[in-house]
């Protein structure tokens, strides 16, 4: 009975010992965040451990400024030529199908990606996002302009392949 009583002492004082280890790491210990901004989404619950071994685990995921964003889009190998940094663009999301996006092209990647025998570049969207409207992930139809032609005179198709009778 006395070794146990011993025993458990020293467990004891261990356990004591160990307690203030971690209050003195917790006084020492400071969390914060890389940048300030929106919590998209979050991995872990409150109280949960981490193990960081090999990895740096993923904790949360923040975004910094809503209100300026990126969208990126694929854009077809045979239309990539024409594409280049600064033109206009404009898109729509199925949220919100009636109004129309503006946006400028801000880079065009240089690497391939074949999906389905298809090959297509990434190119990178500068949207002002000001309304919050706009949410991270969100499916867009672009239209990349191109080319611009100011006052151009417009002809119907059918007037090209007018021929006058013989009379």
């Amino acid at each position: 009975a006395e070794a146990s009583l011993e025993s458990a002492n020293a467990s004891r004082a261990v356990a004591e010992a160990s307690f203030s280890s971690a209050k003195t790491k917790l006084t020492k210990t400071q969390i914060s965040a890389p940048i300030s901004g929106t919590v998209l989404s979050r991995a872990v619950e409150v109280g949960q451990t981490i193990n960081a071994g090999m990895q740096t685990p993923v904790l949360f995921t923040i975004c910094e400024d809503l209100a300026h964003m990126r969208l990126s889009s694929s854009v077809d190998e045979a239309d990539i030529g024409v594409v280049r940094e600064g033109q206009q663009a404009a898109f729509t999301v199925d949220a919100y199908p009636e109004r129309t996006f503006d946006s400028t092209v801000e880079s065009v990647r240089n690497v391939a990606t074949v999906s389905s025998n298809v090959v297509s570049y990434e190119v990178l969207l500068s949207v002002d996002n000001g309304e919050l409207l706009l949410k991270p992930g969100m499916t867009a139809s672009v239209e990349i302009v191109t080319l611009k032609v100011e006052d151009a005179l417009i002809v119907p198709n059918t007037a090209l392949r007018f021929t006058p009778a013989d009379e």
